[in-house]
């Protein structure tokens, strides 16, 4: 068995090692699913996100070329 150390940790243990990556949030680990009304200003301050063309920038691929028209079941990343 791994001998523990002083602050009651094992000395082997590699599970404090570097956090995982995110798997499927290229922009950030949280996600936020459009509903009917939401608008980018209205979910980046509600999520912290420093301004919607920041939310947008990070999403550009997802909510396409106009920003100012987003669907209900989209995925967006911040």
């Amino acid at each position: 068995a791994p001998s523990k150390s002083s602050s009651g940790t094992s000395d082997n243990d590699d599970t404090a090692a570097a956090p995982a990556a995110p798997v499927s949030t290229p922009a950030g680990n949280h996600s936020y699913t459009v509903v009917s009304g939401d608008t980018l200003s209205g979910i980046a301050a509600a999520k912290g996100v420093s301004n919607w063309e920041n939310l947008y920038r990070e999403n550009a691929s997802t909510v396409g070329a106009n920003p100012n028209l987003i669907f209900p079941g989209q995925v967006l990343h911040y």
